[in-house]
């Protein structure tokens, strides 16, 4: 019965650790996705600023505190990337779902 156990957990933890191998690497924050024509690093970076993003180019949304029901919390940021969204929309840029050099971000 142990050694059926032991080959249980093996095969678990073997499952697991390959799902751990397939997380992306190559992960960009939020405003790296934003791209257009011409840009530079800096001049997205104060145009996302200006649209309400962060200035590592996060979301710029606050993070969620336990204290506030995560309904309305996720409504707001909710209405926050819209926002930012149209915003960035209005100056030309356009959304990059899978980042490439053009994100300009190492």
């Amino acid at each position: 019965m142990k050694k059926l156990l032991a080959l249980a957990m093996m095969i678990c933890l073997s499952g697991c650790l390959e799902r751990i191998g397939q997380i992306d690497r190559n992960l960009k924050p939020y405003g790296a996705h934003w791209i257009k024509e011409g840009m530079t690093r800096e001049s997205r970076r104060v145009d996302f600023m200006q649209c309400g993003g962060g200035e590592h180019l996060s979301d710029g949304y606050k993070d969620w505190l336990s204290s506030i029901p995560y309904e309305i919390y996720a409504q707001g940021k909710s209405t926050h990337i819209k926002d930012l969204t149209a915003c960035m929309y209005a100056k030309s840029y356009f959304y990059l779902e899978q980042c490439d050099a053009r994100c300009l971000h190492p």
